[in-house]
Order: structure tokens, then sequence, then C-alpha cells
């Protein structure tokens, strides 16, 4: 605990794109989460429950100080500095250094202290959680205390009951509001460390088997319009819904075509835009319309669509001097326009010619001497590199995140160098990760391919290369054994070592483990897992636990969901948090417009037909409509403080949800054949890619046939400053692909592969 410092939210760049993209799909917190889980697994291999005295750090003979000697001393010091004689004179006198050390010192250590005391308060309140369960008392409490205590909270909690009228899931009940709102969502009391979280029996029928009466208190969402209310009949309400979801998009898109037609996001409440990549990007590249494309076209938006293709494959310049996310531009732009290219039945080619264009760049961050991409590419002079935040590696998402669209780009150009490239990432993440069940860390080393931390998270850094384990598979028609594999053995592992259970709600979530320890804590990101446990079970009809994978799927939906029913804004936060295996608490209470559990609502509806599916999805839309619809101007904003009403517009209205949230609840409402799953996959983007059964080494066999001696490489041209790309290999594109050469690569870090067999490029870079 000593000694680690929570880096300070504006120390790191926002986002891979460039200081200029607030969000992004990492999400706002997500690189501090990651620098503050990195110093503590740092200080865990340092800390040996000693610590040197104040400053001697190399002293290796100081006497280690215990927690008790840091209390005196600082209490001490606070003592002799209060009692110091106070200045007899007018003039300003200069402060003696000794003192201006000592007050520095202490100042220090207080806060060393404080968190020490926070730290014991956390493990007094974990341990009487337990004893609550077994019935105990807490920690310097007799039974007849307890009892007393108990029987208090009951009463004042019947009494609050009494007064309500409503309720919710699983015996959660709400709390009235006064008419002026005020602050809500999920606080914890002061009582916490004594093992009371807001005491509501639950009902006999909700209890689980290892029930207490310990509840967390939530809140009854505000009521808000219903624009489809008074439409009573099934069919008609759906289609009104279906309805005002189109036409909201309808709103949003006239927005941003009215306020930043060409610029990369809307901000709706100022009437202005922002671009991507940093000041170089000038002109916008026009990520708001290439991301939207899909779901212009799935809504019958014909006309808009071919003004906004016409637009972006003649006028828009991808190519300014911009530094811009390899990851994002794949999943948003490739993935954007390969999707509108296959939707609109492959008649314009100007879409696929761009896609590649924009993806022959994107290719120079693969030049490394693993393979593994780094972060971030000059869109004009090529440049590439990864981050210091990021220790100079690639996060897990960015790399496994690319291989359906590389793949569906490599048979559209009958180019295989795309679908090379990521499949050698795929190669490399199955021999480092096969042994954990394909649980990878976020963070990879992009020379050595060697792990930069052992942090383990289906949120945010890693989330959609687990997405892409399934869906690779069903992109290939099911036709690659090893995707199989990789994608059973994982939702597996997650089933074994991740899912977690609060008490007393029964809360399924998905934990982190850092260096081997639990962290329970979920984020909005990872709430796509319900919909993988949903199409997994689909996908994988004959496992041995599909009758799980489907229960999974539904538990983890419904604890998503509820991040939004147990809001007075009916909202969710960014993460949650499940303190002592508790019921979850807020840990960042914004909302910037994600999709990922109506994606989940999504799956489970295609998959259950259950009604109560769409009844949640409107109950999110409508609440979304209520406070993050900006009237003035027809867009959608992101939203800070969703614990007050109404909260607090942040003015940012991110492509994806144009490209997601609203494609998502449109589908729910449409007919299946809308979007036909048993044709079609979607990428994390929410773009759909056509299925094909297919030979997945055919663009690579016909590549051969068509270019003898010729390797599938994409070699750029020198660039002063950039490493040139000199990768030779006389191996055939099949024999490279069946037997991939980073396999002969020990992955615990020696080198074991002959020398005979490695090149080297100009820089003396061995080029596996």
């Amino acid at each position: 605990i000593l000694g680690v410092v929570s880096p300070h939210k504006n120390n790191h760049p926002h986002h891979l794109a460039g200081d200029s993209n607030p969000q992004g799909r990492l999400g706002k917190g997500a690189l501090e989460r990651q620098a503050s889980i990195q110093a503590k697994s740092n200080a865990k291999k340092r800390v040996s429950g000693s610590i040197p005295l104040s400053g001697d750090t190399n002293n290796n003979n100081a006497h280690p100080m215990t927690f008790k000697d840091i209390v005196s001393f600082v209490s001490d010091q606070k003592q002799r500095l209060a009692n110091a004689p106070p200045s007899t004179t007018s003039a300003p006198k200069k402060e003696d250094s000794s003192t201006t050390v000592d007050k520095k010192v202490m100042d220090g250590l207080t806060a060393q202290v404080e968190g020490m005391h926070a730290s014991v308060d956390t493990i007094r309140g974990a341990v009487n959680q337990l004893r609550a369960a077994m019935g105990l008392p807490a920690l310097g409490e007799s039974t007849e205390e307890r009892d007393r205590r108990v029987q208090q909270e009951l009463q004042r909690r019947a009494e609050v009951d009494r007064k309500n009228a409503g309720g919710g899931q699983r015996g959660f009940q709400f709390e009235d509001q006064p008419d002026g709102g005020g602050r809500g969502g999920n606080p914890v009391p002061n009582d916490r460390q004594d093992g009371i979280v807001g005491v509501q029996p639950v009902p006999p029928e909700h209890r689980p088997d290892n029930y207490n009466p310990y509840a967390v208190h939530y809140q009854k969402p505000r009521e808000v319009a219903d624009p489809a209310e008074g439409v009573n009949d099934p069919d008609a309400r759906c289609a009104k819904q279906r309805d005002v979801i189109r036409n909201d998009f309808r709103d949003a898109w006239g927005a941003y075509k009215k306020y930043a037609w060409g610029k990369d996001e809307l901000k709706p409440v100022s009437k202005k835009w922002n671009n991507w990549g940093g000041k170089g990007n000038k002109k916008g590249m026009a990520l708001t319309a290439v991301d939207a494309l899909s779901t212009l076209y799935i809504m019958g938006f014909k006309s808009e669509f071919d003004e906004a293709v016409e637009y972006i494959t003649n006028t828009v310049d991808f190519f300014q001097n911009a530094k811009v996310s390899v990851f994002e531009f794949v999943i948003r732009i490739t993935g954007g326009l390969v999707s509108a290219y296959e939707l609109s039945g492959e008649r314009n080619p100007k879409l696929i010619e761009t896609a590649q264009r924009v993806t022959d760049t994107l290719l120079w961050a693969y030049n490394t001497t693993s393979g593994l991409p780094h972060q971030t590419v000059n869109m004009k002079n090529k440049r590439h590199w990864s981050s210091d935040w990021a220790q100079g590696g690639s996060f897990l998402s960015e790399m496994g995140t690319v291989q359906m669209e590389f793949r569906t780009l490599s048979f559209h150009t009958r180019n295989p160098i795309y679908d090379m490239r990521g499949s050698h990432v795929t190669d490399i993440l199955y021999a480092r990760c096969e042994a954990n069940g394909f649980l990878c860390p976020t963070t990879f080393n992009t020379h050595t391919a060697q792990a930069l931390d052992d942090h383990i998270t289906i949120g945010s850094l890693s989330d959609s290369y687990y997405e892409y384990l399934v869906k690779q598979y069903v992109l290939t028609g099911e036709t690659e054994p090893r995707y199989k594999k990789m994608a059973t053995d994982m939702l597996d592992a997650v089933i074994g070592r991740l899912l977690r259970y609060s008490n007393p709600g029964r809360q399924a979530f998905i934990s982190e483990l850092v260096d081997g320890d639990v962290d329970q804590r979920m984020d909005h990101l990872g709430c796509f897992v319900g919909g993988l446990f949903a199409l997994g079970a689909d996908t994988f009809p004959d496992h041995n636990q599909v009758k799980t994978y489907r229960r999974v799927a539904a538990d983890i939906t419904e604890t998503c969901y509820n991040m939004y029913a147990y809001q007075l804004s009916g909202l969710p936060p960014e993460s949650v948090n499940f303190p002592s295996g508790g019921d979850f608490q807020n840990a960042e209470p914004r909302y910037l417009l994600r999709p990922e559990v109506l994606e989940s609502i999504f799956y489970q509806w295609r998959a259950t037909k259950d009604p109560k599916y769409r009844v949640w999805a409107w109950n999110i839309y409508k609440h979304i409509r209520a406070y993050c619809r900006v009237p003035e101007t027809g867009g959608f904003t992101s939203v800070d403080q969703i614990t007050i009403i109404p909260p607090i517009y942040t003015d940012s209205m991110e492509s994806f949800f144009l490209a997601e949230t609203l494609k998502y609840l449109y589908l729910i409402f449409a007919d299946d054949d809308v979007l036909d799953l048993k044709k079609w996959v979607l990428n994390t983007e929410a773009h759909p890619l056509k299925i094909r059964r297919r030979d997945p080494l055919d663009v690579w066999r016909e590549w051969e046939r068509s270019h003898p001696g010729e390797p599938p490489l994409f070699l750029p041209p020198t660039i002063d400053g950039v490493n040139k790309h000199t990768e030779t290999d006389a191996m055939s594109a099949v024999r490279r692909r069946s037997q991939p050469i980073f396999a002969k690569v020990d992955f615990k870090g020696s080198d074991t592969v002959p020398a005979e067999e490695i090149d080297y490029n100009d820089m003396g870079e061995p080029q596996y």
C-alpha cells in the first residue's frame, strides 16, 4: 500500500487516436486504471511487509518501521510542530529549512497512514461481511448489540417499505425520492464496515442458498415520457417503438450533417465538432459518417447511404498529418467500409478500394520484430509507435480485434496480406495463452511478444479479443477447428476462473485477476459477455457446458440491465465494484452512450424470444432519450453524474452511438430477417460481415498461383525515420500459414530459433 501513488487522470493521453478523442472504446479512465494496476503490481513485488525509516531506501541496515511506529511518528511530528513558538516580529520570517522538511515528511506520512487506515477499514468490512453471512456479530460487537442494531434497521426499512409502492427485481426495494430529485445511485452507508449495507429482507422465493438479510439499497428510476404510450397491441407497439428509434437516428444523423459534416464527431450541445488525431487532422476524416453507413442501410435510409458513400469515397482525405489508433480505424473505418460494400450487394468497388488504401497505411504498425502491431500510425508520414503508458507495448483488444475485418478485406481484394497479418497475431496469442484457457494478459511487448503485466480482464483493454474468438469461428462458416478450441476453452475458463455471484443479490459478474488476486469490478464494456455466451451457446450447441452458457448469458445480461434499472436517472455507470463480494456499487458515474448492454439484450432476444428483453431495451432507451437527447439539435450526448436529475451534459456524441447503440435497439424491435444471423456476423462495432463457408487458405493459395515467387507482403517505400520492411521468406504462403514461424520461438523468453532461420532488417533487428 505504501509508496503507491494513483496517477492523476490528466497524466495520460485520453485515447489512442490522439488527445482530441476524449473517450474511445477503451473508455475514459481505462488507461488510468491500467497504470494504477501496474503500480500496485510493482509495489506488491517490492514490498515485503516492512518499510525503511523515512526516505532511507538505500540503507539496508535501517530498522523496519511498523504501522504502529509510523502512526506514533506522525503524531509526534504534529505535536512538535503545533508547539513551535509563534513569530514575535511583524516582518515575514524565512521558514527554517528543517521545519519545511518536517512538514513535507509529515504530510507524506499522514497521507500514507490515511491510506493504511482505509485499507484496514476495507479489510475490517470484508471480515464483517463474512461474519454477517455466518450469523456472527461484527468485530468488537456483542451478540445482543448486533441484534438490537439489526432490529432497529429492519424497523426503519419496514417504515420505508410501507411508503413505497414499487420494488425492484430479486427483492430489491427502492427508497422514495423528494420531488426535487437529489443525489441517488448506490451510496455506501457509514456503517458499511459493520456488515450493514442497507438492511432489506429478500422475499423467500428470491432467496439464494447463502442468503443473509443485508442487501444493497438501490434507487427506483425517475418516470420519464414513453413515446409509445397508449399503443397496447403488441405488434403495433413494437412497430411504434421501432419507428421512434429510426426517427431519432434520422434526427441525430441530420444534426451531424448540419453541424459536423465531414468531421469526425458531433458536439451536439455547442453545435460544434471534434476531430481525432491531433491538430494535423484539420479537415476531418468523416469518422461518424463511415461508422453510420451500415446503420443507414439497415434502417432503410438508402438515399442518405448513397450520399454518404459518394462523399466518403471521393472527398474525404484519410491521409492527413494525424496520429490514429490502428485498432479503432480497423473496426470503424475498414470494418465500416467493407460492411457497407457487402450490405449494398457488392456493387460499389470504390468502398473496397478506399478500405484497402486506408488499411495499407495501417499495416505499417505491424512492422515490428514480433509482428504484433504498434498502437498508433501517422496517416501521412507512416510513422508508428506505442505510447509510454502502454509500456511501449500493445493492448490485447488492439491486436486481437482486427482478424475479422482483415480476413474479409483479403477475400474481396484477393490479397492475403491482411489475413496473414491478423492470423500471425492469432498464432502468437495461441502459443502464449493456450495453457491459461486463452485468458491473456492485457499488454504485450511488440518486439519480444512477452507479456508486460499479469492483468486478466474481460473489460477495457481486452474485451473484443474474447468476442472475436467466437466470432472468427462464425465468420469462417465454422471451418477452422482452432477457433472452436480457442472459443470453447475461453468460455469455459471465464466460467471457471472469473465468474462470480454477489451476496445477497446473486448478481452475476465477470471479475478481473491482477497478479493472481481477484478484483471484484466490472466495466460497462464487459457487459457484452452476456451476448457472447448467448452466441456461444448457439454456435456450440453440442458442447458439454451449453446449458451453463445459456444460464450465464441470462444472468450477466440481468446484472448489466440492473446497472440501468437501479439508478435514479435510469442510466448506467461506466463501471461498478462488488465490494467484499456484495452487490454492485457505482465506481464511475458517467454514461458514454455505450451499446454493450443492449448488445447482450439483442442476442438474448434472438436466442430466447422472451418478451422481457424488449421491455428492458425500451426501458433503457426511454431514459437515454429523456436525459441524453439534445432537443435543440436532435443529437445525443454523453452525460456525467448519472446519480442526479438531470445528469450533466458532456457535449460528445461518439460515432459508436449511431453505429452500435441505435442499431442494436432497432434490431431488437425489427423482424429477424432484417439481419439474419445465419448469414451475417457483427464485428465489434456492430458492422455486419458476410459469413462464408470456405477453406480459410483459399485466398492464400490463389495468390501463389497468380503471383509465382512473389511473397504476398506489403512492401512500403523507404521513408526517413521509419524502419524499412525487408522481411523475405522462401516459404510458401500456405506453409507459412500451416506452420507459423513464430511457433518456433520459446515464449518463456529465450530465442530457440536456429540462426539460419532468422532474417535481420537493416537496423540489425531479428525478423522472425
